[in-house]
């Protein structure tokens, strides 16, 4: 995944959603538009995660940047490949400039406080899901189709949160294991 275009805020629950299950149970996807949900890009994104989970960081790993003179934290849940490309994203995302092109914006420096933001945002953003992936799940009709390559990764302000999303795609693996 070398460009980030479809990027799933995400809010945590508080308390804990009991009617819902999995991801959904502790975190709320902001809606974004139609590519993350009416064309499926969250459920493709969650699957690819399932079926690379073997190459999924066990524990988030910790982004630390600098910016304007403050240090800023996020934890990033995914392959080790696209760590890089993570942190490159969230320093652009706190910049003022902010060059990544999004479909819609991430607000992470209005979510992250101490830096003067561009826009006042209501919402608390607990993390941020880079969705795109090349994944489809395989078919009767196609039943050797390519797993894709391009596996999504997500970063989280919080080091607990990270974690329950990582265990949560992992607890979906094995609970799905079939499907995916």
């Amino acid at each position: 995944m070398k460009d980030v275009y479809l990027v799933q805020r995400l809010l945590i629950r508080d308390p804990e959603d009991d009617t819902n299950k999995g991801i959904d149970k502790f975190f709320a996807l902001d809606y974004m538009g139609s590519a993350e949900f009416e064309f499926g890009a969250c459920s493709y994104a969650l699957k690819a995660m399932a079926h690379h989970i073997a190459d999924i960081t066990e524990v988030p790993k910790r982004i630390k940047v600098e910016c304007e003179g403050d240090f800023f934290t996020v934890w990033y849940v995914g392959k080790e490949d696209n760590f890089s490309i993570a942190k490159s994203f969230f320093e652009d995302q706190l910049s003022p400039s902010r060059s990544w092109k999004l479909k819609e914006l991430s607000f992470i420096r209005e979510s992250m406080g101490k830096i003067e933001a561009r826009w006042s945002i209501e919402k608390s953003y607990a993390g941020w899901w880079a969705i795109e992936t090349d994944y489809r799940p395989p078919t009767e009709l196609n039943p050797d189709r390519n797993s894709g390559t391009m596996v999504p990764w997500c970063i989280f302000k919080q080091k607990t949160h990270a974690q329950k999303f990582r265990n949560e795609i992992s607890d979906y693996a094995n609970r799905n294991r079939w499907k995916i």
